[in-house]
């Protein structure tokens, strides 16, 4: 998928871009374990590789396959970075599914506008119309990656403290002070300059009012060699969620905050803010109904939105949808044998969970 027929999709599971790790993690031996009952096969890694082949022989029928197994009907995709996705493409081996698209505002928009505007009133003007063109096209959300760069410490900045820092920046001979290398993506990125980019994110927030689009913010998780995670504590989005412009934006906060799972939940008791699941179906088999569960404590039914942040491959898609409707299971079924829910309540829970909240937020 995304233009990529790994030999391996397994190899993809990694927070370090190093394969080598992965088959040191309960992930990967949880992925091996559904794959293995998935092609009625043993759960050694030869013999669903050699089932797997057989299957890709008509990849789009074995993507089709997948997605009926795990009941995916609608995919959220973001196509604008590693790795890039061309949307009839993805649509055309995804038959049957509803497939729409976010933008990155950061990679995708902010290191070009670095790069090619000369003046400050150029890079403000392109990132304006960087927005509306993605807006035109169709996006669904805007996505803010300034969590994994200059964190989620994000000020208000007038406009002559944003041109200062722009024309600082182009001053500096060596631009590598400003950049960031991300291995998993084999590319270094812009991390700053912070002031700038707050600046931006602003302008964003602006356009989300305007458009009525949702905001999505990572938070927390990544490559663990790109970023200091401890500027990418969603708690430090506090002046952001009680800014009078934020407010009136729709917020998801990606990758449920992990590891500060109990933080993002407490967060989503702003009227505006919902939490994503992503990352941790994926990442954290072991301790998903765990996490779910401490989700569950804390944050109101109608702001859990569930994410795979599956990409690279199929597999990845139907095995995060897969565990956590079997973690889902598990806890409501408990749930309602402990008398805490009807049968029919947890139901109408899971289904806001796994699609109604976000055909709320959404415009899909």
């Amino acid at each position: 998928m995304y233009g990529i027929k790994t030999e391996n999709p397994l190899e993809r599971f990694t927070l370090t871009g190093n394969p080598a790790n992965v088959k040191n993690t309960m992930a990967y031996y949880h992925a091996i374990s559904e794959l293995a009952k998935l092609f009625s096969c043993r759960p050694e890694l030869d013999e669903i590789l050699k089932a797997r082949k057989y299957k890709m022989t008509n990849f789009k029928q074995y993507v089709s396959f997948l997605f009926e197994n795990a009941g995916i009907g609608t995919l959220i995709i973001e196509p604008t970075v590693y790795p890039k996705v061309n949307m009839d493409e993805f649509r055309d081996v995804a038959p049957g599914v509803n497939v729409h698209f976010t933008i990155r505002t950061d990679e995708a928009i902010y290191d070009d506008l670095l790069n090619k505007s000369s003046t400050f009133d150029e890079l403000v003007e392109g990132h304006a119309s960087a927005l509306d063109d993605a807006y035109k096209t169709g996006v669904v959300a805007f996505k803010c990656v300034i969590g994994y760069y200059t964190g989620l410490h994000i000020k208000r900045v007038d406009e002559s403290e944003a041109e200062e820092s722009f024309k600082t920046f182009k001053k500096e001979p060596d631009k590598k002070k400003y950049m960031v290398y991300m291995p998993f993506f084999g590319t270094w990125q812009y991390k700053g300059p912070k002031r700038l980019r707050d600046f931006l994110f602003w302008k964003t927030i602006e356009k989300c009012i305007e458009t009525n689009l949702p905001m999505q913010i990572h938070t927390a998780d990544s490559d663990i060699t790109m970023k200091n995670m401890s500027i990418a504590n969603p708690v430090l989005l506090h002046h952001v969620l009680t800014d009078d412009r934020a407010q009136k934006v729709n917020i998801v906060l990606l990758h449920a905050g992990y590891p500060f799972v109990a933080q993002s939940s407490f967060l989503t008791n702003f009227p505006n803010v919902y939490l994503d699941t992503s990352y941790i179906d994926l990442y954290t088999t072991l301790g998903l109904t765990n996490r779910l569960v401490e989700i569950l404590e804390i944050a109101p039914f109608t702001k859990i939105l569930y994410g795979s942040d599956a990409f690279g491959s199929p597999e990845m898609h139907w095995l995060g949808t897969k565990l956590t409707k079997k973690a889902l299971r598990e806890i409501f079924t408990k749930a309602v044998q402990d008398g805490i829910l009807g049968e029919s309540q947890a139901l109408e829970i899971a289904e806001m969970m796994l699609s109604g909240n976000a055909k709320k937020i959404y415009p899909i």
